[in-house]
């Protein structure tokens, strides 16, 4: 397992973790509250949602699409 921090979200890849390329976003509060992020056509895009905010899903994608290319390598480093 691997993860990185920009902007105050934690992105994190889980080791062995199915396709397609994701990461998952947690904002810093105990429990199993993030966002799922899934590569698709070269844009990370949210797939789940669990107790966040809406500002904190467009925060979290703006955030992974921004640092994209080194949250592709956290995935691909994981497996």
């Amino acid at each position: 397992m691997g993860s990185k921090r920009f902007a105050g979200i934690r992105f994190q890849s889980h080791a062995n973790d199915h396709l397609p390329i994701h990461v998952h976003a947690y904002f810093g509060r105990a429990g199993a509250a993030g966002v799922k992020l899934e590569l698709r056509n070269g844009c990370f895009v949210v797939t789940k949602v669990i107790g966040v905010t809406r500002a904190e899903i467009r925060r979290a994608f703006e955030v992974a699409n921004q640092h994209k290319d080194e949250l592709i390598a956290l995935f691909q480093e994981s497996h």
